[in-house]
């Protein structure tokens, strides 16, 4: 009996964080601990989970020190919108905080601020990262989607069409890394940012691999980023999305995103519809179309 006792004691010091460990649930119809996400990771604790049902929550978020921010049903179906100017953030992670499964989208930022997300140590996995700008009036700016610092990591996730307003280009318009980011930036997309794809301040050293960094507008990699393309299952190809156009930013099941050797799956969605068809015709059955 002595014995049970003492290792329940032991137990409780080695591991006190996980006897108090505890989900909270977000819904908007009000069944949840909060009807929003700030409110739930406003009164979380360290290690905690924030679960987050479907939705559109228009909210800027700090994740103070939950253990994991999720979603229950995935990005395309729980949107993060804030498109109130200069709050510097959409959403901001600090300490081990794992963000999971969101599409963060219309964040506008101020310099040296981020549209998107700030991410302070950290993990952002599984996330589309869209339509976020930095409102910086002078110099190039600092940050469309995501701004990394110290040993935070990025995978899993696409990040498209982020900016600078109201002049269009800037320095890291997908992810800018500061020096002091020493991370990782994995199998994530990174294609048609309003500037640079990844941009690197002197002395930042990511380790970069498995992404394919494609089509941004002032350069995929800058700054002390040397170009990865062809190193470290690294891409620099069209990803073939579903549509979009649309907005819909599912993989085709001939992208090279969908199996990428060496790296699988690339980006924060899998396969979702066909190549598109082309049908062979003639010239003349074209003309008949407009008579």
């Amino acid at each position: 009996m002595k014995r049970a006792f003492f290792l329940l004691v032991l137990f409780v010091l080695v591991f006190p964080a996980s006897l108090h460990a505890r989900t909270w649930h977000v819904r908007q119809d009000g069944s949840g601990d909060c009807t929003t996400i700030q409110a739930c990771c406003g009164a979380a604790s360290t290690n905690d989970t924030v679960l987050v049902a479907p939705g559109t929550y228009v909210e800027n978020v700090n994740t103070h020190w939950v253990g994991l921010l999720k979603s229950e049903s995935g990005a395309t179906v729980t949107i993060l919108n804030w498109p109130a100017a200069q709050t510097n953030y959409c959403v901001l992670v600090a300490g081990n905080c794992v963000v999971d499964g969101f599409t963060i989208r219309g964040g506008i930022a101020s310099a040296p601020g981020v549209g998107g997300v700030y991410l302070f140590n950290g993990s952002l996995r599984n996330c589309l990262i869209i339509d976020n700008v930095n409102f910086a009036m002078d110099g190039p700016g600092e940050g469309g989607g995501v701004r990394a610092y110290g040993s935070a990591v990025i995978e899993d996730n696409t990040i498209v069409k982020n900016g600078k307003y109201p002049f269009p280009y800037m320095e890291g318009a997908g992810i800018y890394c500061y020096h002091s980011f020493t991370g990782a930036i994995r199998r994530n997309i990174i294609v048609q940012n309003w500037g640079g794809g990844i941009f690197c301040e002197p002395g930042a050293a990511p380790t970069i691999e498995c992404n394919n960094v494609w089509g941004n507008v002032w350069g995929d990699y800058r700054g002390s980023c040397s170009d990865q393309t062809g190193a470290n299952g690294n891409i620099s190809v069209d990803p073939l999305f579903c549509d979009a156009q649309n907005g819909d930013y599912r993989l085709r099941s001939d992208s090279p995103c969908a199996n990428a050797p060496g790296c699988g799956q690339i980006g924060a969605f899998g396969i979702a519809c066909g190549p598109t068809s082309v049908t062979e015709t003639t010239w003349g059955r074209i003309k008949a179309l407009f008579r």
